[in-house]
Formats: C-alpha cells, structure tokens, sequence
C-alpha cells in the first residue's frame, strides 16, 4: 500500500535511456508518483537541460492520468563548486519552475544550518502558498514533443564497460540534437509541454474537438525532432489526427523550428512582448478557472505584456508575500512586472 516514488537516472540524456530503461518515459511513468532528482539551485538550469528533467515524471504522470509528481532538490551542485549555498531568491525561483512544471511533492536536501530560521519559515512559506493554489489543479498541456525512442533502438549496439563508449550515429546525433533544440525552444517561448512515445500515441483517441486525448493530456499540436519515422499504427493516427485540424509540426534540416518561429509553428495562445527566453509559464486548470504561474529565472528584471485572453478579469498572486491584487489588462494583453528570481501567479 506505500507508493513508490523515485526517478530515473540520466534524466538529462536521452541517449542513456535504451540501455539503463530501454523505454525512460515508459519505465518512470510506471511510478504512483514520478520523480526528478534537481542537484542545482541555479534556477536557470531550467531553460538548459532542466526542463527535460522535469518533462519526464510529469509526462508519466499525466499520460497514465495521474497528477502527483516528486521533486529532490537541493543547492548540492552550488556547494560542490564553493559557489553556495544559495540564498533564499534563488531557492524560491528554483521550487517555483519545478512547480510551474508540474511537481507536487517537495522533497528538500536542503541543509537547515546553511541559513537562518528566518529564510527557511520564508521558504516553507512560499513553497505551501505555491501548492495550496497548484497541487489540487490539473496542468494544461495543448503541446506534445515526441520522444524518439523508437528509433533510439535500432541504433543501440550494448558493449561493456562505460555507457556510449563510440560517438553515436549521425542520425542519433541529428535526431538528439533536434529532439533537444525544440524542447529548449518550447520552453523558451512559455509553451507547457509533455513528452509523448510511440506506445501512447497509439493508444491515444481523437475527441469531438480533433483533439489527441491519453490520460489527463488533450494535445493540439505535436512536435516532431528531425530524421525520427513512425510505426505504422502511430503513423495512421498522426495523419488521423492532421485530418480533424490537429497539427504537427516537423523539425527538418531544410526548415528547422527554433526558438524564433516556433511560436508562429505551434500557434502559442500565451506570447511575451519584448520576448524573453528566462520566464517559465505553466498554466493550470482548476474548479473551472485558469491558472498560470510565471517565474523569471534570471537576476534581472522583467517588464512587459503577457498577450493571453483578456475577456475575463485576472487576479494576481504573490507567494513570497501572500498579496493578492486585480489586474487590468491593456489591450489585448497583461502588463507583467518581475523582479529578479520573482513568480506570481495569475489566475482567471
């Protein structure tokens, strides 16, 4: 009766993958609560490889139509180098973008001594104000980004001793190497997105809105990493999908989706002007209102409008302060201010 929790190795490196799961979406999402393992503080690490960290566990989750997910978090990396322990900014930001990504369940390796009894109440403070609006709502995810594990196998050759000992392939090269770009472009462009094989692809259904329904995910578009092919039953339900109005969107050397037209690729419904690439957005639904967390990752402020509907009133919510304030929107957007490290959530 005790669930099991926990997270896959080389989370970070897909090419790990076959050898240690032979399937790493398929084998995390076999958990009642799927982890990440977060050994930086830094919070930007998110817009890096992050993001596949956390895309992972959420993915199992959400495709098996479950909702927890279990973060291990700690500054181990800053501490390790002499550059922590870390301050209470860059705590609150790092807990905030693993939350925008889906995670419910703090597991802290935080060490207490490192910093005052003030900081800490401030951080169990903002991390229980973040899930008692987040942990009860249900992510939001229109975007897949398909993980090419299929074709990862047939190139996997086992040898002995250390993983990968001789380079990859040129096409595991291309496919990784396009595989990672979109995922860093999607969060770039605050565009929430799941990971989704072959196998729940094929297990998925179109509903009355052409829209690609497997567990608690109803996907609008799919993101497809250059040089991958298809089963012949995902293939059948791609082109099923395409026909009702889905779309997929295809990385190609001759055309390759980056963080500058994947916006216009994938249609966004949310659109930062100026653009910044270190704001993390996740949107939520929750007793039938919408809610989106924003976290500015970097030092420096940010000002600007976040373009989103603006037909229905908007509430802002400050976790590290507890304010809540009403929001006027400005034409056809929100004016956004962050701070440094700040996250707020709005809520329609």
């Amino acid at each position: 009766g005790v669930a099991s929790s926990g997270h896959n190795l080389h989370e970070e490196s897909i090419l790990h993958h076959v050898p240690l799961y032979g399937n790493g979406l398929k084998a995390i999402a076999q958990m009642d609560i799927p982890g990440l393992d977060m050994l930086s503080s830094n919070p930007e690490v998110v817009i890096h490889s992050g993001w596949l960290t956390a895309a992972m566990p959420l993915s199992g989750a959400l495709l098996e139509g479950h909702r927890r997910v279990m973060t291990e978090v700690s500054d181990f990396s800053q501490k390790m180098s002499g550059a922590g322990p870390v301050g209470l900014p860059e705590m609150r930001a790092t807990a905030a973008w693993q939350a925008a990504s889906g995670v419910t369940e703090f597991t802290l390796y935080y060490n207490p001594e490192d910093r005052s009894v003030e900081d800490n109440w401030q951080y169990g403070q903002f991390v229980g104000r973040l899930n008692a609006i987040l942990r009860d709502a249900m992510p939001v995810r229109r975007v897949a980004l398909y993980y090419p594990i299929y074709d990862l196998w047939a190139e996997y050759r086992p040898v002995a001793g250390p993983l990968h000992q001789a380079p990859p392939s040129p096409q595991v090269q291309q496919i990784v190497s396009s595989f990672m770009r979109l995922g860093q472009a999607l969060q770039r462009r605050q565009m929430p997105f799941v990971l989704i094989d072959h196998e729940y692809l094929e297990r998925s259904r179109l509903d009355d809105a052409g829209r690609l329904c497997v567990g608690n995910v109803k996907l609008e578009s799919i993101v497809v990493p250059t040089g991958v092919g298809f089963p012949e039953k995902t293939e059948e339900q791609i082109n099923e999908f395409q026909k009702k109005g889905g779309r997929i969107v295809r990385d190609s050397s001759e055309s390759p989706i980056t963080t500058a037209n994947i916006v216009e690729a994938v249609q966004s419904i949310y659109r930062f002007e100026p653009a910044n690439e270190k704001i993390v957005l996740g949107e939520f639904e929750r007793e039938g209102r919408t809610i989106v967390i924003l976290v500015n990752v970097a030092k420096e402020p940010y000002k600007g409008v976040l373009k989103a509907d603006v037909a229905k009133p908007w509430t802002k919510l400050d976790p590290a302060t507890g304010e809540i304030t009403k929001l006027t929107p400005a034409g056809e957007g929100i004016p956004i201010q962050l701070d440094g490290y700040q996250t707020i959530l709005l809520i329609r």
